[in-house]
């Protein structure tokens, strides 16, 4: 397999130093660049990442970014993520992983990923076992596998979808996705976080 290294610059430095923060405190959870906002408050948010923006591997698109988009309708909210090509089988990753983290933001100026934001995140994670989240927030480890949360994932979407009040303090948001808790898969390959966008409107109308 061929690699293809960057060099690190500050953004993937500060992409490393949390994802390995993230992986030595993370608890594994059974679970049943110029990007633009395209689409504004109200309904739901759509954020696209250009496609070739991974630092890494490069031949790692399943977790190349392209189209996230949010919604939240009946108290749920809905991150439907697209990446440039479908998933590997859960099959194939053993001893392999990749984390997909969604960042939760007080305010449009803060960075994601600034250290002192660890505690803003819901993380999930792709590994043999397939679709896990690994840890919501600043939840107890213990109390979050009673938050129902529902993932599928068909070709190169997956969907999260999980209890709107998690996220209804905050204001903004972005992902972004690391292998960075598989640390004999070299290359370190990442997708930097998306733009800043804001948090779609609620959206109870049955119609």
């Amino acid at each position: 397999m061929r690699f293809s290294i960057h060099p690190l610059n500050m953004k993937s430095s500060a992409t490393l130093m949390i994802a390995v923060i993230l992986c030595s405190a993370g608890t594994r959870l059974t679970a049943e660049q110029t990007a633009t906002e395209t689409l504004q408050r109200p309904g739901p948010v759509v954020v696209q990442d250009p496609q070739g923006n991974l630092h890494g591997d490069s031949e790692r698109t399943w977790i190349d970014l392209t189209s996230i988009t949010l919604s939240i309708s009946s108290g749920t909210a809905i991150l439907d993520v697209e990446v440039a090509s479908p998933f590997p089988a859960a099959s194939q990753m053993p001893g392999l992983s990749a984390d997909l983290i969604l960042h939760l933001l007080t305010d449009s100026r803060e960075d994601p990923l600034d250290p002192s934001l660890l505690q803003q995140l819901i993380r999930f994670n792709y590994s043999n076992e397939g679709w896990t989240p690994v840890s919501i927030l600043d939840k107890d480890p213990s109390s979050v596998s009673l938050i129902p949360i529902r993932i599928t994932s068909h070709g190169n979407t997956v969907s999260f979808q999980f209890p709107a009040g998690l996220i209804e303090e905050y204001s903004h948001w972005a992902v972004s996705t690391s292998t960075a808790c598989a640390p004999k898969w070299r290359p370190l390959t990442h997708n930097p976080p998306t733009p800043v966008a804001s948090l779609p409107e609620i959206n109870d109308d049955p119609n």
